[in-house]
């Protein structure tokens, strides 16, 4: 019992970052890689905590923009730029291509174009911007922690939806086959205090934050369908990180009622 659940996250943990892990240059049994699905939101909190923890203390030092900034960078480092990578390989393909063999052609491409740079950028600077004007030390460490968790239940609710393209590797091959229902609600699970806290401090920015969501799950899922036919491992980190940036925008909004 206790290696089915530690080798899946310990899996996970390696596969989402740069945190050195016991036996991490190991190969993963494909039956335990499907299981990384189920701690995806529970090492994005992780993450997010680092990034959150990080903002506060620079706080101490550097204004909040500076603080921001740094934070991010550290979380790059912690992440190795994974989905920012994604983010770069999606637009730029997405951007590109016209159709269904350009687009994947340039998903593979190692290289950055016009498109993905400005894409990166852009995402980069939102991210950094939102951050910088979240307010009280509470508020700001549950919702950067909130935003990580939830960008990569994102990625596990649309892997469950839409299956991977068809002969391509990555983790929308590995897990998206075994994808179901059960291991969304796992995944919920792991992270359900999350919710609680964030539903308590800011109920009505969590349910605008969901919703808005939920619509650009439905846009960018019809669009890879009916563009690719399918899900790759681009395509989830960019929906995580576009999570992560709708509800940190979300939760910045200084609309009155909403605090």
């Amino acid at each position: 019992m206790k290696n089915k659940i530690l080798l899946p996250l310990l899996t996970t943990i390696q596969f989402l970052t740069r945190i050195p892990v016991p036996n991490g240059n190991m190969p993963s049994e494909p039956k335990v890689f499907q299981k990384v699905v189920w701690f995806m939101p529970l090492v994005g909190m992780l993450i997010g905590l680092i990034t959150a923890g990080v903002f506060v203390l620079c706080q101490l030092v550097f204004n909040a923009l500076l603080a921001a900034a740094i934070a991010i960078a550290v979380e790059l480092l912690v992440t190795g730029a994974f989905h920012e990578d994604a983010v770069a390989d999606y637009f730029d393909a997405f951007g590109g291509g016209w159709t269904k063999e350009d687009i994947l052609r340039i998903l593979k491409d190692s290289r950055i174009g016009s498109f993905g740079a400005a894409s990166l950028i852009m995402a980069l600077v939102l991210r950094i911007l939102a951050i910088a004007s979240l307010e009280g030390v509470l508020f700001q460490m549950v919702v950067i922690a909130t935003s990580a968790s939830v960008g990569r239940l994102a990625t596990v609710a649309s892997v469950g939806l839409l299956k991977p393209v068809a002969a391509r590797e990555g983790l929308a091959k590995e897990a998206g086959h075994h994808a179901k229902k059960k291991d969304v609600f796992i995944a919920v699970l792991m992270i359900l205090p999350v919710f609680v806290i964030w539903g308590y401090l800011m109920p009505a920015k969590m349910l605008i934050s969901l919703a808005a969501v939920a619509i650009l799950l439905v846009v960018i899922l019809r669009k890879i369908q009916r563009l690719i036919g399918g899900m790759t491992g681009d395509c989830l980190g960019m929906i995580c990180y576009m999570t992560q940036i709708v509800i940190l925008t979300v939760s910045a909004a200084q609309w009155r009622g909403l605090n």
